[in-house]
């Protein structure tokens, strides 16, 4: 940031603010015992708050590779009992 004071018609002072560049150090990669970095991968997905969850299907679907949630597998057996039942 440039200041211009002016305190005498024919005296002109310049001020300068200095600034210090900071470099921060690499992030490690995180591991069990380190806190750190981690690159999301499939199935898994990170909201607007920065929490991170898994990607799941909620019905149990024949070319769906996502995880199914625990209530499509109760869903899909309570479907099964019922059709079991009536043979």
């Amino acid at each position: 940031m440039l200041k211009f004071e002016i305190q005498e018609p024919e005296t002109l002072r310049l001020k300068m603010k200095a600034y210090t560049v900071v470099q921060t150090p690499p992030v490690p990669i995180a591991s069990t015992d380190q806190l750190g970095k981690i690159m999301v991968g499939e199935n898994l997905k990170i909201d607007a708050n920065g929490v991170l969850s898994v990607d799941t299907a909620t019905a149990v679907e024949q070319d769906n590779t996502k995880p199914v949630t625990s209530g499509a597998v109760h869903t899909e057996i309570g479907n099964i009992e019922a059709l079991l039942a009536a043979l």
